[in-house]
């Protein structure tokens, strides 16, 4: 009987599964990855799609002393409210100081909230009580003002809350959170991990366990010659 054919063919018989039991993982963690990151990408693209229609709620008649917001959409906004106004302070309008910068002015809005904007409808906020910022103190009557810088948030009709400075891009805020937000370091962790599955059979699966083998062949090649008659 041939043993050592038997154990030989054992053994090569247990490599090729194990091997195979590698393949098999490797392409199904793959396939994982590739699934992840379609969803990933179809979920990116309803986000950008949510931020699209956020952006339809906008100010139509910026002004130093009222601002009105208009809703653009199709479906209604809610809890429209006024987060900040500011705007440049000058000295005066004519004279040797016209035009010269005097400071930063911070008013409060009035209404500070809405709470419904229904499709194609504007509400107006006035600017009251100019106080000088950083000072805490009033801005004297008559003072004029450039740019005034208005911060609003309002909440989607799918519960998402959104904030816009001016019009610039709304920036989710809070509430129901956008779609994708919940795979994305999931997605990249298995994607990470399919890249190392596929690289295993020319460069290992870590670059800590190529070492320590490199470390054992060189411990094997130092142990070698000692152990020589």
């Amino acid at each position: 009987m041939n043993i050592g054919g038997m154990f030989s063919a054992t053994a090569g018989c247990t490599l090729a599964e194990w091997l195979t039991a590698i393949g098999t993982t490797a392409a199904a963690t793959i396939a994982l990855g590739i699934a992840v990151w379609q969803h990933y990408s179809q979920q990116g693209l309803l986000r950008e799609t949510r931020r699209d229609k956020a952006s339809l709620t906008v100010i139509s008649r910026p002004g130093t002393d009222s601002v009105t917001i208009r809703n653009l959409g199709q479906t209604p906004v809610t809890r429209v409210r006024i987060v900040s106004v500011t705007a440049d302070l000058l000295h005066s309008w004519i004279g040797p100081r016209a035009g010269v910068h005097a400071g930063l002015g911070a008013a409060h809005a009035e209404p500070p909230e809405v709470g419904l904007l229904t499709p194609g409808e504007a509400r107006t906020f006035f600017f009251l009580d100019w106080r000088n910022e950083g000072e805490d103190t009033p801005v004297p009557p008559g003072t004029p003002r450039l740019n005034a810088d208005v911060t609003y948030q309002y909440t989607d009709a799918a519960g998402t809350r959104w904030e816009r400075k001016g019009n610039r891009p709304p920036r989710y805020v809070g509430g129901q959170p956008l779609p994708g937000r919940a795979v994305t370091a999931f997605g990249e962790r298995l994607r990470a991990r399919a890249r190392t599955m596929c690289n295993w059979p020319c460069k290992g699966f870590t670059k800590k366990s190529q070492a320590r083998k490199r470390q054992n062949r060189l411990e094997h090649l130092q142990d070698g010659p000692s152990q020589a008659p």
